[in-house]
């Protein structure tokens, strides 16, 4: 049988943690880890970020612009530094500057999970939905997004899009419900 060794630690809400429930971690460039965490409970869904050291998480929410109880889904680095963070309930906020910034289908996001999120070779960022396919944004560093939206129209298999990859011909494809699309 494989070995198992247990954990160097664990982390809970006595860390910091909205709930013990993690749901997506993501490392940054930075060396920041970043916690999403989901539960049954919404009070429990939150953000909390650790730095380096990994002693305790700091949780985030309304004070740095982020809307409370939100479960982040999906993370993703731009060329220019700022985290793209996608939301179990829709959305999508950018951390750049110590602040957040949300966007909504009002902004032109695609409706739905933000279920993948990829930073590509050209700077551009791509938003996989579970419902409103693929968003793709050519100037992430811009005040407003200007998102370009492909969907079963555009000849996506399902608009329920789960995973974005970038090949070394800077080639995208998208992992759907119906299969595998390259763009």
């Amino acid at each position: 049988p494989p070995a198992f060794s247990r954990p160097a630690r664990t982390y809970t809400v006595r860390d910091g943690l909205p709930s013990a429930a993690a749901f997506r971690v993501y490392q940054d460039r930075g060396g920041t880890v970043w916690v999403g965490t989901r539960s049954g409970e919404p009070a429990e869904n939150g953000l909390a970020r650790f730095d380096s050291t990994l002693t305790r998480a700091t949780p985030v929410g309304a004070t740095e612009g982020l809307h409370a109880h939100a479960a982040p889904s999906a993370f993703a680095e731009d060329r220019h530094g700022a985290l793209w963070i996608g939301f179990y309930r829709g959305g999508l906020a950018r951390y750049r500057n110590g602040r957040f910034q949300a966007f909504t289908v009002e902004d032109g996001l695609p409706k739905g999970m933000v279920t993948a999120l990829l930073a590509d070779a050209k700077g551009r960022l791509w938003i996989a939905t579970n419902l409103g396919g693929i968003g793709r944004v050519d100037d992430p560093a811009r005040d407003a997004l200007a998102v370009h939206a492909y969907t079963t129209r555009d000849g996506l298999g399902s608009n329920n899009v789960r995973a974005l990859a970038e090949d070394d011909d800077g080639r995208i494809f998208a992992g759907t419900a119906r299969g595998v699309d390259r763009l």
